[in-house]
């Protein structure tokens, strides 16, 4: 799947709207996948979240420890794939 079908568009501007918030813990996203990552470096650069967020490219092993390692996960949709 790309970045476009998993809707990293809205993360982005979530993370953009979270940081607006005063909070203790610093914000990073780490994105694992393919797609246009030119598009959603300057979308993020746009929204002042250039040094929170990192693109990890494809992985295939040791998944595992990016679950692990994350305080949370997201992967939208803008389809249903069950109907």
């Amino acid at each position: 799947m790309n970045f476009e079908l998993k809707g990293l568009d809205q993360v982005i501007s979530a993370l953009s709207r979270i940081k607006a918030i005063p909070h203790e813990r610093p914000l990073k996203l780490l994105i694992v996948g393919k797609g246009d990552q030119n598009k959603y470096k300057t979308m993020a650069k746009n929204a002042g979240l250039d040094d929170e967020i990192r693109f990890a490219g494809i992985r295939k092993e040791k998944m595992e420890e990016v679950y692990l390692a994350a305080d949370f996960y997201a992967m939208l949709s803008s389809f249903d794939t069950f109907e």
